[in-house]
């Protein structure tokens, strides 16, 4: 009678764990993402360690702070935005939802949405350097950095 209860109540927080499971996609850990830096102002961005701060849901950066220097879009790089350490269409492109039409296509996959949603696959960008580095590898450089003024990154 006892493994019998214990049998029942192992089902049952199987059952509620997978029922009442958080459905992660990028758009809300974007909001959560929000709220954890928020709630630590002293945060940084990743490639160029520049100051940023939220007003509501919108990220902004300091360039004062940091040396950084648009080199193109100077609208996308005040602003922050969520960038994947491990580009998407590099855990995208080994599902069948990536090769029937891509990222698109990808957006009623759940396994893709929780890939994508990871919150520690996203870190905070200035907006023009995730755009420049779109899914490009990491590698060393060895020349000097001017790309984008003092930051220390390069595209």
């Amino acid at each position: 009678m006892k493994s019998l209860k214990n049998y029942f109540l192992l089902a049952f927080c199987l059952f509620s764990t997978a029922t009442f499971a958080y459905q992660q996609n990028f758009n809300s850990a974007k909001t959560h993402l929000v709220k954890i830096y928020k709630s630590n102002p002293e945060q940084t961005t990743f490639y160029c360690g520049c100051e940023f701060s939220f007003d509501g849901k919108k990220g902004s950066v300091d360039f004062s702070k940091c040396g950084y220097t648009p080199r193109k879009n100077e609208a996308r790089a005040s602003r922050i935005e969520w960038e994947h350490v491990m580009p998407a269409e590099n855990f995208g492109r080994h599902l069948q939802c990536w090769r029937n039409g891509g990222r698109k296509e990808c957006k009623k996959d759940v396994t893709f949405n929780t890939m994508e949603g990871d919150l520690h696959n996203l870190q905070p960008a200035i907006g023009e350097v995730n755009g420049d580095r779109s899914n490009y590898r990491y590698s060393q450089f060895t020349k000097e950095f001017t790309q984008y003024g003092q930051c220390q990154s390069a595209v």
